[in-house]
């Protein structure tokens, strides 16, 4: 990287910085679309992230114990209509390791100003999803809409034991049945 700005161009044996064509095959054609992938250097820590594709931002936040690479199906897919951005949250994946206090919501703020995001759509896998709300709560501005799945905002609790006991009863019926 230079002057902490990211490179798209072609860049051999670099840890930081490379780029890899996709080919698709749309309208029974082949399209090759570059895949930007990189370190941003934020928030006392390295990032690792990949882009693909033209139009409107949507960042993908992956869950717990997962790394960006859960978003492969919906990565250069998503990349023929929309700009997509997946990234390791601190401590997973490519991403480094967590020393001290951190937020990932300030992390992600920081991954936004690096690659010059305004604002994007946000999609969010359980802790991917709370980091998501999390940023829309702190930066409503920089969030055009969010998609969440198995998320909530940070410090929920159920309190509701008529629910807890529910879904202990749908666990074990399922894990009976498998038997």
């Amino acid at each position: 990287m230079r002057d902490g700005r990211r490179e798209t161009e072609m860049c051999e044996n670099s840890s930081h910085v490379s780029r890899l064509t996709s080919h698709f095959i749309k309208n029974e054609e082949v399209v090759k679309m570059p895949v930007v992938t990189g370190i941003a250097e934020v928030n006392r820590t390295s990032l690792y992230y990949e882009m693909m594709g033209e139009g409107q931002p949507v960042v993908l936040i992956h869950g717990g114990l997962l790394d960006s690479r859960m978003w492969d199906g919906q990565f250069q897919k998503s990349a023929r209509s929309f700009r997509v951005i997946r990234y390791d949250i601190r401590g997973h994946g490519k991403s480094a390791l967590p020393k001290g206090k951190y937020s990932h919501v300030k992390d992600l703020e920081s991954l936004f100003k690096f690659l010059e995001i305004e604002s994007a759509h946000i999609i969010g896998l359980s802790l991917g999803g709370t980091i998501a709300i999390d940023f829309a709560l702190e930066y409503p501005e920089k969030v055009s809409s969010l998609i969440l799945v198995s998320s909530a905002p940070m410090g929920f609790r159920v309190d509701n034991q008529e629910l807890t006991k529910e879904t202990l009863a749908i666990y074990e019926a399922a894990k009976n049945n498998r038997d």
